[in-house]
């Protein structure tokens, strides 16, 4: 009787911890809409909770978003700047900025034909993160081709 007890608070303890942590990514992403990126970080910095890589996509995420969603291009420009603020910090932290963290902020800018924004956050990747070249070359071609084929349908795609 005493190994099914142990084994129920043992399942307890990991579904809570397991709903907790969703809870809080999500959390994280709503703030990051609702306030800003530099607010979010703030926030994260003050609370004595471990901030993980899961958490700073959230707030791309939500930055991405914002973006998305804003009517000029300043706007937009100023969420995706919330954006490279994140992956600083994330590479102030040491954590390793993967293909799941620029991947969304470089599709975006690739769909609004940022050409110069591009380069820029692909430089800035490739010196925090050596190993990422050849994902970037798939971004690099992908956006160099549709500009050079002049596709605007397929770069607005």
């Amino acid at each position: 009787m005493a190994r099914k007890e142990v084994a129920r608070e043992r399942k307890q303890v990991w579904d809570f911890n397991d709903t907790q942590k969703y809870h809080f990514r999500k959390l994280v992403k709503n703030f990051a809409e609702k306030v800003g990126a530099n607010a979010t970080l703030e926030a994260l910095c003050t609370l004595d909770r471990e901030t993980g890589v899961k958490e700073f996509n959230c707030v791309i995420e939500g930055c991405i978003k914002k973006a998305r969603n804003a009517d000029d291009e300043d706007a937009a420009l100023e969420e995706i700047h919330g954006a490279y603020v994140v992956l600083q910090t994330m590479s102030e932290r040491g954590f390793k900025i993967d293909e799941e963290t620029y991947g969304p902020i470089l599709m975006f800018i690739i769909d609004m034909g940022m050409v110069e924004e591009f380069h820029f956050f692909c430089d800035h990747i490739k010196k925090d993160n050596p190993k990422s070249l050849q994902r970037l070359a798939y971004y690099e071609n992908e956006l160099l081709l549709m500009i050079k084929v002049g596709d605007v349908d397929k770069i607005q795609s």
